[in-house]
C-alpha cells in the first residue's frame, strides 16, 4: 500500500494526539488492513505484495505483542498473548 503525502501527514497527526487506547486501535486497524491485503494478494497469487503485507503485518504484531504485560494483565494477559501467537503462527504458514 502505497500512502499520499496528504495521508502520510493525516495518520502521522492522528497517531501524535492519540491516547494509549487509539493507539492500540490504530495498530489493530493496520493489521487488519495488512491482512485484508494479503488475503487478497494471496488470491491473485501475487508473492511479491503477499510478503510485504504479511511482513508488515508482523511488524504491527510485534509492537502489539510488546505492550502485553502478562504479569500485570492476569488472565486478559495471557489470552491475548496466546491470541497474537496463534495469529503469528498462522501468519507465517501463510508465508510458506
Amino acid at each position: 500500500m502505497t500512502l499520499s503525502q496528504t495521508e502520510l501527514s493525516y495518520r502521522k497527526s492522528a497517531i501524535e494526539g492519540a491516547s494509549s487506547i487509539g493507539l492500540i486501535i490504530a495498530l489493530f486497524d493496520t493489521l487488519a488492513g495488512d491482512l485484508r491485503r494479503a488475503a487478497a494478494a494471496i488470491r491473485k497469487n501475487d508473492i511479491e505484495k503477499r510478503c510485504n503485507e504479511l511482513n508488515h503485518a508482523g511488524l504491527v504484531l510485534g509492537q502489539l505483542e510488546s505492550w502485553v504485560d502478562i504479569d500485570k494483565g492476569g488472565d486478559s494477559a495471557k489470552a491475548l498473548s496466546r491470541f497474537y501467537a496463534h495469529l503469528r503462527a498462522t501468519m507465517m504458514q501463510v508465508s510458506v
